[in-house]
């Protein structure tokens, strides 16, 4: 009990960090405040993280996230200009880092079918964390323009193929092997897709909001096709057509005013 007391307590602390750690890289724009306060965030989260796996000898299997999201955090809050909702992205980026401190001790002990919201939570998060990174390498893209796109492109899918790779980690327990070769064919998708959406004549926001909109869908796909059941077409033609119809809409009557 004392074990489960002590998390919950480094949960707090850790969400209380990440949001003060935010707050001051962006009230104070200075770089040598920007570097000081992110090397102390993240050695305070992962201090705190190493501190409550070893008080609730839980596995270290959300480090990856955990790391993933606090870049996707930095990331994104760095690029907002509005006021409101950076604020509101700074409170969020506490209550995912202590989601991620809590979650270990339910998803260790809870049943199978109890671990479906928690596992739906990650892959949201994980989503997030694509779209966050992918819209700050599509805004480094823009203001580094000296340096080859192609080489943002890459980074991009393999972010893309990274993200894929986790989530359905968290589906497939024993298929490692099978996730090698759809990796790689993600990374390659993703890679041309980045390549010709950054010719788009669109803000990063929307560029980074389009890119991973597609590839939400093709990993989906995917997990279903890896799937004992593999991917039921009368049941995705729906999910599919809904989603193009979106996608149009987006494009035309929102994506403009992003």
């Amino acid at each position: 009990m004392l074990g489960r007391i002590l998390v919950y307590r480094y949960a707090i602390a850790a969400g209380l960090i990440s949001w003060t750690s935010l707050f001051l890289m962006q009230r104070f724009t200075l770089v040598w405040v920007f570097i000081l306060t992110l090397s102390l965030f993240t050695a305070s989260i992962l201090g705190l993280y190493y501190l409550t796996t070893k008080q609730s000898s839980a596995e270290r299997r959300y480090l990856p996230i955990l790391f993933t999201t606090m870049i996707a955090f930095v990331g994104l809050t760095s690029l907002i200009e509005w006021t409101i909702l950076r604020s509101f992205l700074d409170v969020l980026s506490g209550a995912a880092v202590m989601l991620l401190f809590v979650l270990r001790l339910h998803s260790s002990s809870a049943l199978r079918y109890e671990q479906k919201p928690w596992r739906r939570m990650l892959m949201i998060l994980w989503i997030f964390d694509g779209y966050a990174i992918v819209t700050t390498i599509f805004a480094f893209g823009l203001l580094f323009l000296n340096i080859p796109f192609w080489i943002f492109s890459l980074l991009g899918g393999m972010l893309f193929g990274y993200c894929s790779l986790m989530i359905w980690k968290m589906y497939f327990v024993n298929k490692p092997n099978q996730f090698i070769l759809w990796v790689l064919i993600i990374s390659m998708v993703m890679l041309e897709v980045i390549w010709v959406a950054h010719f788009l004549p669109l803000g990063h926001l929307a560029l980074g909001l389009i890119v991973t909109w597609l590839w939400y869908i093709i990993q989906l796909l995917v997990r279903f096709h890896l799937s004992s059941m593999h991917i039921i077409w009368k049941k995705q033609c729906w999910f599919l057509i809904s989603n193009a119809i979106l996608y149009a809409f987006f494009l035309f009557f929102v994506v403009r005013w992003i």
